[in-house]
């Protein structure tokens, strides 16, 4: 028998990839996401824990979040509310009624050690108010013992043309003069990735947090420039630093994969899986 599966935040970049490929003689996924459905606005967590109610889930995945750096130092409130308090709330509902609460987290709170390896435990950095926002919903969520955490940074494509991967494309495809961060250091993995470990841990019940990624770490300039390679395109580039952007933002992302891999036996994704991911689904949409 199926397990009835609520995945809020369906229309965003994760979440279209979560719902094309989670295996559908395992759950019934209910797409939910505010672009067309009114009951899933973040601001209003009672009328989201209503629609909560009233579908009677076995299992709700968050990937809810307002990522825009500048919307969230220009509107703080809001993205507490969003990325922080009504996740905590959602969390804390279905505890009480014996849903499995998955949340997607963020990588974004590590900052000036270079290609570290951060573990779950280790001490963060707050730099921004998205940060944060984010660290709040850990906290809250955190007090569930049955809620899962995921900390991760994924990359994919988008409909919109607005996504990491997108520019990236796009630049490479230009060829020429492309500003690149070498001091911007991550260990991102593709969403169809992420979302096979995904369905590991959702079929291991797994709760606490963990961090999903690859098991490499890089700086964006060298994904860009091994993804060429790997496109046979030759390009130009610039070395550009994430201190001369207006926001602060943490650099130091690398995220330790060792207890996803010891608790669970999953071999997270090496940079050049990560890589050979991004090449075969470009293969795929254009043969």
């Amino acid at each position: 028998m199926s397990e009835k599966l609520l995945l809020l935040g369906s229309s965003g970049m994760l979440g279209s990839y979560i719902s094309q490929q989670l295996e559908s003689n395992k759950f019934e996924i209910i797409n939910a996401a505010r672009a067309f459905n009114p009951a899933i606005n973040f601001n209003n967590p009672n009328q989201v824990i209503s629609y909560i109610d009233e579908i009677k889930p076995d299992i709700v995945i968050n990937a809810v979040a307002i990522v825009s750096l500048d919307y969230c130092e220009n509107n703080p409130e809001e993205a507490d509310q969003v990325n922080g308090l009504t996740p905590g709330l959602i969390a804390e509902y279905c505890y009480k009624h014996d849903i499995y609460f998955i949340q997607i987290s963020t990588d974004h709170f590590f900052h000036g050690n270079g290609r570290k390896h951060h573990k779950e435990d280790h001490p963060v950095k707050l730099l921004n108010h998205y940060a944060r926002s984010k660290h709040l919903a850990e906290k809250k969520i955190l007090l569930h013992k049955t809620a899962l955490i995921l900390r991760t940074s994924i990359i994919g494509q988008t409909s919109q043309q607005r996504s990491f991967l997108d520019w990236a494309i796009q630049n490479i495809n230009f060829k020429e003069n492309i500003d690149l961060f070498n001091d911007s250091y991550s260990s991102f993995l593709h969403c169809s990735q992420f979302v096979s470990i995904l369905q590991i841990l959702i079929s291991k019940k797994a709760s606490g947090l963990y961090n999903v990624g690859s098991s490499d770490i890089f700086s964006k300039a060298e994904f860009v420039i091994m993804l060429a390679k790997k496109l046979d395109i030759k390009i130009t580039y610039n070395f550009s630093s994430v201190e001369n952007l207006k926001i602060a933002r943490a650099n130091s992302c690398g995220l330790s994969t060792k207890k996803l891999e010891n608790d669970f036996n999953i071999k997270c994704p090496s940079i050049e899986a990560v890589l050979n991911c991004v090449v075969n689904e470009l293969k795929i949409e254009n043969p």
